[in-house]
């Protein structure tokens, strides 16, 4: 006796569960940009954190060089926003590292958002130092030189030093929440 191959054409029946039908679809990774039918949000999401994160990484970019090439000047600026004189040389060597490598990770988060989003919630962090350093030193009564772009741009903190702070964190947390 040979056994006989079952063979079946046409749909394969329908199943029910308790009187649900299932609903399979293919699992698809999408772009968080990818537009959909009556919806252009997610392109201009995209957009925003693009231009979030290339201005900032524009803003460090300059400010990371300037100060890597007036070692001398940001070592004041350190001293007079409260480093103290110990560390405010080693500040000032630092600093314009971490600056270039928030700039980098920015551009390269374009590609690969948990890179963009550490990049930024670092950004944060950094602006937030600044500011808090900052509004203590107004709050004493003094105006030392902002020194934020080395000797690009060399004038005394004022409250219009910090709301620019604030808003290039605005920018990063814009990146990070992206």
């Amino acid at each position: 006796m040979e056994a006989q191959a079952e063979t079946t054409t046409g749909p394969e029946p329908r199943r029910e569960w308790r009187g649900v039908q299932p609903r399979l679809q293919p699992y698809r990774l999408a772009a968080p940009t990818e537009e959909r039918p009556g919806n252009s949000l997610g392109h201009v999401r995209f957009a925003v954190i693009v231009v979030a994160s290339i201005v900032l990484a524009g803003v460090f970019a300059v400010s990371g060089t300037a100060k890597a090439r007036d070692v001398a000047g940001t070592t004041t600026a350190a001293r007079s926003l409260g480093v103290p004189a110990s560390l405010a040389r080693l500040v000032a060597r630092l600093l314009p590292m971490v600056e270039l490598a928030l700039a980098a990770a920015l551009v390269v988060g374009l590609l690969v958002s948990v890179v963009r989003r550490v990049a930024a919630i670092g950004s944060v962090m950094l602006l937030g130092a600044f500011t808090v350093a900052m509004a203590r030193t107004l709050r004493q009564g003094q105006a030392p030189m902002c020194r934020c772009f080395g000797a690009l741009g060399e004038r005394p903190i004022s409250t219009e030093t910090i709301v620019r702070n604030i808003a290039l964190a605005a920018l990063a947390v814009v990146s990070a929440i992206g």
